[in-house]
């Protein structure tokens, strides 16, 4: 069985050419790709065939695609098609999206207004609900799994996207396997909630958590919470307090959302 991965120009699994790369990272790949069956472009993401072979990088893929597919709200990216091919690599087909992540946006925009960055939130947390609603946490929110798409005239929409680390939380989704050992912290240390910092049982108000400092960072154009190491940022997020936004935020809506989002205590 060849191990190579398919190139720029190769049909994948008989329907989908690929036609460029759009990133990639130590155990996938995702291209544009054009689904010929149906006229539409996709995003095909791949597990490489070595990776494919570490039963928790395959949990993880067949997680996003089991979760993500329950999904139907507007925010939320949308899941086509799961397979494996010949390879053994697995892959995902997705609604390909014609903008940048949130981290990159916001690095070009700067700090946002009020209403815009009210706006965007107002979307991740309308996706973010729905997935609650089916006992879903996303576990890794933060602005490089935002997506956001300009649709023209000063609209924008948000896309949430990766729910590879997300978890099922009530008993009607049935038992999902395990990818940490107990007291092992994974995720993104600077949108972390106190409870996940400190490896705690996590319910949905830790992923309002990293909304609500997704939020400030929205309004000031930085990370609130930064360190030398990650072991520092996960201290500041059991031990401080989120920093004050500037004076003429302090009384808005989105500012008193922040306040509650990221109590250090989630009742």
């Amino acid at each position: 069985m060849s191990l190579k991965m398919p190139q720029t120009g190769d049909l994948v699994a008989n329907k989908y050419r690929l036609i460029a790369k759009l990133g990639e990272g130590g155990y996938g790949i995702v291209y544009r790709a054009h689904q010929e069956t149906m006229g539409r472009d996709v995003a095909l993401k791949m597990l490489r065939p070595e990776a494919s072979r570490l039963p928790d990088e395959v949990e993880r893929f067949r997680r996003e695609v089991f979760n993500a597919s329950t999904l139907k709200h507007p925010n939320t990216i949308t899941l086509y098609d799961y397979g494996q091919l010949p390879n053994g690599s697995f892959y995902i087909a997705m609604e390909y999206l014609d903008g940048k992540n949130m981290g990159l946006w916001l690095r070009d925009m700067g700090p946002l207004g009020h209403e815009v960055a009210l706006e965007l939130t107002e979307q991740i947390l309308r996706s973010v609900r729905e997935a609650h609603s089916q006992d879903i946490l996303h576990r890794d929110i933060k602005p490089e799994n935002l997506f956001v798409v300009e649709l023209g005239e000063g609209e924008r929409m948000v896309k949430v996207l990766d729910f590879g680390l997300s978890k099922a939380i009530g008993s009607r989704r049935g038992a999902q396997r395990t990818l940490t050992k107990e007291g092992q912290v994974q995720g993104t240390p600077n949108y972390m909630s106190p409870e996940q910092a400190c490896a705690m049982k996590l319910e949905p108000a830790s992923d309002i958590y990293a909304i609500g400092l997704i939020s400030w960072e929205m309004l000031t154009g930085k990370t609130a919470f930064v360190g030398p190491t990650a072991v520092d940022v996960l201290l500041k997020q059991v031990n401080e307090p989120t920093p004050e936004l500037p004076q003429p935020l302090r009384h808005t809506l989105l500012a008193d959302f922040i306040a509650r989002a990221t109590r250090k205590d989630p009742m």
